[in-house]
Parts: C-alpha cells; sequence; structure tokens
C-alpha cells in the first residue's frame, strides 16, 4: 500500500487556491444531474463487484455497491483524499483495489485541500506505530491491517482542530477516473446523507471540464 508523501504538500499549496472554486462548480453542475437522473442512467451506471469480493459476504466494500445508486442519486460532492492505497492504483492496470481516503462534511475544506492533505500525512505517519493514545492507535492498527475496511470513522479532532473529518474505504473503479490510474492523491466523492455510511468516487464522466483539466495537469 501506498500513502500520501508529506513532502508533496508544498507542491499541492496552489491547488488550494483553485479548489473550492472547482469543487463548488462541480457540485452545482452534479446536483443539477442528479435532478434529471432515472432509470437509464441507474441501468447504464451500475458498478458491480469485483470477483474476490463475492467469496467475502462481510467485506464492508459490499454497501458502496449496494448504495451506489443513492448516492448517484443523492449524494453530496465533497473532496477525498488517499490516505493509503494499493501500490497498483498508481499506474495502469486490468484491476480495481480498495483505497483509505478521508473527507469531511465541512464545506470549509472546499477552499483548504491542503488541510485534508495535512491530516492524510499525519494519519499515514501513525501506520504501524504504538502511539501511547487510545483513539490514534485506532488508526495506527487500522492503517497496519490493510485487510480491514472501515466506513465512516470519526478522525480525532486533535488531528483536525476540531472539525468533522471521516476515515472511510472506497473502491477505486479505474474506469471511473479520467485516466485509469491515479494521477493524484485528491478527487470528488459522493457522500451519505443522514445515517448512510458508503462513500464513492464520482464518475469523471460527470466532472466538468476545469476539474478534469486540474487533475490530470496536477499529476502530470
Amino acid at each position: 500500500m501506498s500513502g500520501y508523501d508529506p513532502e508533496a504538500q508544498d507542491e499541492e499549496r496552489p491547488l488550494a487556491v483553485l479548489a473550492g472554486q472547482v469543487l463548488r462548480l462541480t457540485r452545482a453542475t452534479y446536483a443539477d444531474r442528479q435532478r434529471r437522473m432515472g432509470l437509464f442512467q441507474r441501468i447504464a451506471q451500475r458498478l458491480r463487484p469485483p470477483a474476490w469480493m463475492r467469496a467475502a459476504p462481510d467485506d464492508q466494500l459490499r454497501l458502496v455497491y449496494q448504495d451506489q445508486w443513492p448516492l448517484r442519486k443523492r449524494g453530496r460532492v465533497h473532496w477525498g483524499h488517499i490516505i493509503q492505497a494499493n501500490t497498483m492504483l498508481f499506474a495502469p492496470g486490468p484491476h480495481d483495489h480498495p483505497a483509505a481516503v478521508l473527507w469531511s462534511p465541512d464545506e470549509w475544506y472546499d477552499d483548504h485541500l491542503d488541510e485534508l492533505a495535512r491530516i492524510a500525512s499525519s494519519l499515514y505517519s501513525l501506520k504501524g506505530e504504538q502511539t501511547g493514545d487510545a483513539e490514534l492507535q485506532r488508526f495506527a492498527d487500522l492503517l497496519a491491517d490493510e485487510r480491514t475496511r472501515k466506513m465512516r470513522l470519526a478522525i480525532p479532532r486533535a488531528l483536525t482542530g476540531g472539525r468533522a473529518v471521516f476515515y472511510t474505504t472506497v473502491m477505486v473503479h479505474r474506469r471511473e477516473l479520467p485516466v485509469p490510474w491515479l494521477k493524484t492523491p485528491f478527487f470528488p466523492l459522493l457522500t451519505p446523507h443522514a445515517d448512510g455510511v458508503a462513500t464513492m468516487l464520482m464518475p469523471a464522466r460527470d466532472w466538468p471540464d476545469a476539474l478534469r483539466r486540474l487533475w490530470v495537469a496536477v499529476g502530470d
């Protein structure tokens, strides 16, 4: 698994200037599209779990596939940022894989993508460590056990400046990205309303051109 490189934060900071504007455009554009979604989109956009998941009935990632239509139809758009992901996702390949990401319902992060990067780096630095703190140890152990999935797990507010930020596992479907691998550690997520827990990548076909160009350019 690969984590977010803290040395990359300085490169990402200029992005924070544009991040909020681009995300708000994305959110507004997608909200209009959600109002027009119907049966055809439900069938055409359906994602199916990989074969290995069919043999794992208790895998929490199954929730992503169960809730994919409510997320597409009613999910809210927020930034997601990778904490760690299968290294094969960072290069072209035939298979989809899980990733541990964080996101926040607090729209303050629209304009502070660099803060999500900082939190992701702080969490990844705990991986496999003995922290002496029960809350932080939970994440240190979780990141070390790369086969464990968790959905909508609150990140200790000592790491977030008191704001609500969540850890979750997503499936990275290559067909849902502008190019079929992870060029950058951030992307828009469709996040749940109310008591929902599953989260999924917002499909790139629904990204505005401004976001698509930015995402590809930052990764070059």
